[in-house]
């Protein structure tokens, strides 16, 4: 969890593990453009609201975990260039 130097909740970061049955979706995509994206070589799906400017929703998944990081973003750049600076190990 991020904020910003007024205690405004800015962005959070979450993880899960994947089940056997592949069960795990924390996005809500109605009302939202929806644009495939790499993150670590890994494919993701990078949610924008149009009713919340500049929220945004990212989620994608490596072999054990799924994560989102979700909040306000000055841009979808800056957003994807959070992400990329998540240590995946």
């Amino acid at each position: 969890v991020y904020y910003d130097a007024s205690g405004n909740l800015k962005f959070l970061l979450s993880q899960c593990v994947i089940t056997a049955d592949g069960e795990g979706s924390w996005a809500d995509n109605e009302e939202a453009s929806v644009t495939k994206v790499k993150i670590h070589s890994f494919e993701g799906l990078l949610f924008e609201y149009v009713d919340m400017p500049d929220n945004f929703t990212l989620v994608w998944q490596d072999a054990s975990y799924m994560y989102m990081l979700a909040g306000e973003f000055a841009s979808e750049t800056e957003l994807l260039r959070i992400a990329e600076g998540i240590q995946i190990e």
